[in-house]
């Protein structure tokens, strides 16, 4: 089951951290979990995070105004996350 105020990002550089992806997505509503999961032996990004928002419609609206966008040089993809 989708869970409507979770969403995934792909596509991100590995010089994007927590700091840098709370200022792009916090404009979209309260963010209550963000998670970029590191690669255990370089401990870079793996180019992926998860944003959970309060709401579903602040998730809706960072899904539309950030898919297929440029955040730090590079084109990332957003969509609902199909993980709990």
């Amino acid at each position: 089951m989708e869970n409507k105020k979770k969403i995934f990002i792909r596509g991100l550089s590995d010089d994007v951290d927590s700091n840098l992806l709370f200022s792009a997505f916090s404009q979209f509503g309260h963010i209550t979990d963000l998670n970029i999961p590191k690669d255990k032996f370089t401990d870079k990004n793996r180019g992926i995070a998860f944003i959970e928002y309060e709401d579903e419609e602040d998730a809706k609206h960072a899904i539309f105004n950030r898919h297929n966008s440029e955040l730090y040089g590079r084109i990332i993809k957003v969509g609902y996350s199909h993980i709990n």
